[in-house]
């Protein structure tokens, strides 16, 4: 019999011996999703008696984080933007980060009247995407991935976070399924690791997120060229362009964009000081 101060005590020493950086978070988060409870219930009821079950659910979840596997495809949810995505194996997780770019392009959102349809390109999980559609409520979204399961995915969020009436999800390569349609935004995460660089990621991203989403190419520029020439297509005039970028790129992204003819480019820092996302306007 192993009570919840117990098994989270024994659990993030083992997570500690084992280099896990986060030892007692990981497995705080893990045994909530056990429970179904939040992790103040796990303060609150800090002498709860595990039953077998949970606690070999609970165990064999923190052999699977010893292992190396993030914590978001252990319990398969991730919070973003103060929402929450399901977060199967096979789509990339959603990084805090990447907030910097939906907080900026929702900020540019409040400036239109009436709708604003977008479209985020390589949409994974659909984090970015949903949340501009979660906080705008006259926004109009087409999230668009080459990735089933990413497609799948997402429209699985829409519906756990109630958009669905307005996010549209295509499998596609890049813009190709919408290069018909007009947008007055286009926003994009896409792959943008240099693949010489991959090997070397921590172990919990290089060994289990979807390499197809990392991976930009020979300098983890491919997509941003690719994207942009497009974008330049299917933007209405006066549209924008929001980007995340590597810490490094700032400078060849906008060579990029300014190649395609977008103006007043600006490049925004994440909370670490390192230029985080790149917007520009056709």
């Amino acid at each position: 019999m192993v009570d919840i101060h117990s098994a989270l005590s024994l659990a993030a020493c083992t997570l500690k011996k084992n280099n896990i950086d986060t030892p007692r978070l990981d497995a705080e988060v893990i045994l909530s999703n056990v429970l179904k409870r939040d992790r103040l219930y796990l303060i609150a009821h800090s002498d709860y008696i595990l039953s077998e079950e949970e606690y070999k659910i609970f165990t064999d979840g923190i052999g699977k984080r010893i292992d190396g596997m993030p914590v978001a495809y252990i319990v398969g949810s991730k919070e973003f933007m103060s929402l929450n995505f399901e977060t199967p194996i096979g789509v990339l997780i959603p990084r805090p980060d990447t907030e910097i770019l939906v907080e900026n392009a929702i900020c540019d959102c409040k400036k239109y009247n009436g709708n604003i349809s977008i479209a985020d390109v390589c949409c994974g999980s659909g984090a970015i995407g949903i949340s501009i559609a979660k906080y705008i409520e006259d926004s109009y979204l087409t999230l668009i991935d080459i990735s089933p399961i990413a497609c799948q995915t997402s429209i699985k969020n829409a519906k756990l976070n109630n958009v669905e009436d307005r996010v549209k999800v295509s499998l596609g390569d890049i813009l190709y399924p919408i290069l018909d349609q007009k947008f007055d935004m286009i926003v994009s995460n896409p792959p943008y690791i240099e693949t010489k660089v991959i090997d070397s990621l921590q172990r919990e991203v290089k060994d289990y997120e979807p390499s197809i989403a990392l991976d930009g190419g020979e300098d983890g520029l491919n997509f941003y060229s690719k994207i942009t020439r497009q974008a330049a297509v299917c933007l209405k005039d006066g549209g924008r362009l929001f980007f995340e970028i590597g810490y490094n790129q700032a400078e060849k992204v906008t060579k990029i964009m300014a190649e395609s003819n977008f103006k007043y480019i600006k490049v925004y820092k994440d909370l670490g000081g390192n230029n985080r996302c790149i917007a520009g306007i056709k």
